[in-house]
């Protein structure tokens, strides 16, 4: 149901979709479901959610953070987020207060999960830490969405070096050479 409310969505715009048109692109009582659109969008963006989540844990895990490392889950970043793409263009066109309080939290906790591990920061102070790894969750996600979300091309072999140069810099102090 949320896959055809994304189509839905897509198509005609937030603004000037109805729940008859989902319940008719998902052919399912959609209202048994969502009382409005704002429930679809607010169910989608738990979609989004779960990307980060993934992204975040995959190298929180990992014993070193050394270049190959991070451009390979920058890589990997990449293949999730295209497939998250519709979904973000119908939540960020909605702009709802209550996805913008989700959206604060959800970042400052996967920016203590990047953190979670103090020694890999080689002294760095866990505030400055969790700065640092915030800074670079946004950098993913602000480069991501303008490539992916807006459809800009991103090369034959997937992200330049440039953004994994960028997010090394940010996590300097936990990344290993």
């Amino acid at each position: 149901m949320l896959d055809a409310a994304v189509m839905v969505f897509a198509e005609k715009s937030v603004i000037t979709t109805t729940m008859d048109d989902i319940a008719k692109a998902a052919r399912v009582t959609v209202y048994a479901h969502f009382p409005g659109e704002g429930d679809v969008v607010r169910a989608l963006s738990e979609r989004v959610y779960e990307v980060p989540e993934r992204t975040c844990s995959e190298p929180a895990a990992l014993p070193a953070w050394t270049r190959p490392v991070v451009r390979a889950w920058l890589d990997d970043v990449v293949v999730l987020w295209r497939e998250i793409a519709p979904i973000l263009r119908v939540v960020r066109v909605a702009g709802f207060v209550q996805a913008r309080i989700r959206y604060v939290e959800e970042h400052e906790r996967f920016a203590r999960l990047l953190t979670g591990d103090l020694r890999r920061w080689d002294g760095e102070p866990g505030p400055r830490a969790q700065q640092r790894a915030l800074m670079a969750l946004v950098h993913v996600e602000s480069t991501l969405t303008a490539w992916i979300a807006a459809e800009l091309p991103l090369g034959p072999s997937g992200p330049p070096d440039l953004p994994a140069d960028s997010l090394r810099h940010l996590l300097a102090p936990a990344v290993q050479d």
